[in-house]
């Protein structure tokens, strides 16, 4: 999956606000629900009714967030790894100096110095062991913002913060940057509820919530992508696909579009598929050929019937 990113016209900026409000305030509840044990079906259901939103963009958020959660428990199965690994090697320091120790009472010298650094390696096993146990036994934990951001209330000057409230907008700001609107090639445009064609025409198909402020759809032009624009081309291809008995128009490949704001203006980043290259040989591109031997290497070069042998 590659992904290229595209500036998005300003015109449409206040909507794309208000869509990442919707998307935020949406994806806290699900993190709730989801912690909770609460099953996505029936999470999908009570959002959508009580955002008064589409299925399809409560699907989008869980997709959202469903990959946060992921990588947050790949962290941390890395994190137990090394934790693990930490506390084997603090034992066996230990023991070593346990050792030490017995061999320098066993020569009637002193053996203070050992002690010490076995007391303090001591003490780090526990912090570790401490650490490996909140690991293995608590639940997500998620930050929407991160954690730095919001640590950073508590040192205000220290992180260029004149007061609490400059802070508190950076906040909003963090939490609110982003939202994603997952493709299916089995839709026009690779995307159900964001539809972007080659000509660079973006329409966006406005929730229920946010009709009354911005009507049914919200649209933009010109939108290039100065890397790439060949390949989401390709994947916007119109192709037929076969669901059930029936056939439905749609594209290549799906095409999945994030909303991502940077230094207070959107970006456009899109995700495609890249198409399937065939391996192609031929004796008219040249050719190497290379003999590795117990005290020399051998090589031969071709190229439109000519040989060069070393």
């Amino acid at each position: 999956m590659q992904t290229y990113q595209t500036l998005l016209p300003s015109n449409i900026y206040p909507f794309l606000e208000s869509m990442a409000s919707l998307y935020s305030s949406i994806e806290k509840k699900m993190h709730v629900a989801i912690l909770a044990g609460e099953k996505i079906d029936s999470i999908e259901k009570r959002l959508a009714q009580g955002f008064q939103v589409d299925s399809t963009t409560v699907r989008n958020v869980y997709h959202n967030l469903k990959g946060k959660h992921s990588g947050i428990k790949e962290l941390r199965k890395t994190q137990i790894k090394e934790i693990k690994s930490t506390i084997s090697s603090i034992k066996k320091s230990i023991e070593t100096r346990h050792k030490r120790v017995k061999a320098k009472l066993k020569a009637q010298q002193s053996a203070s110095k050992h002690r010490f650094i076995i007391h303090q390696k001591k003490r780090r096993l526990r912090i570790k062991q401490q650490k490996l146990e909140k690991l293995q036994s608590s639940e997500i934990s998620l930050c929407f913002g991160t954690k730095k951001l919001f640590k950073a209330q508590y040192h205000l000057e220290e992180n260029g913060y004149s007061n609490h409230n400059e802070w508190l907008i950076d906040w909003c700001k963090a939490r609110t940057s982003s939202f994603v609107m997952v493709g299916s090639k089995t839709y026009a445009s690779g995307n159900q509820l964001c539809r972007l064609d080659c000509n660079g025409n973006l329409a966006i198909t406005v929730p229920p919530c946010l009709v009354k402020e911005y009507g049914g759809k919200v649209t933009a032009s010109k939108i290039s992508f100065r890397y790439g624009q060949k390949f989401i081309n390709i994947a916007l291809t119109p192709t037929r696909h076969k669901r059930g008995k029936s056939y439905r128009n749609g594209t290549e490949k799906a095409v999945t579009h994030r909303f991502v704001r940077k230094n207070d203006n959107w970006y456009l980043h899109t995700y495609v598929e890249l198409p399937d290259i065939p391996t192609i040989t031929s004796y008219a591109n040249g050719a190497i050929g290379i003999d590795l031997n117990v005290d020399n290497i051998a090589w031969l070069i071709m190229y439109e019937r000519n040989i060069l042998v070393s």
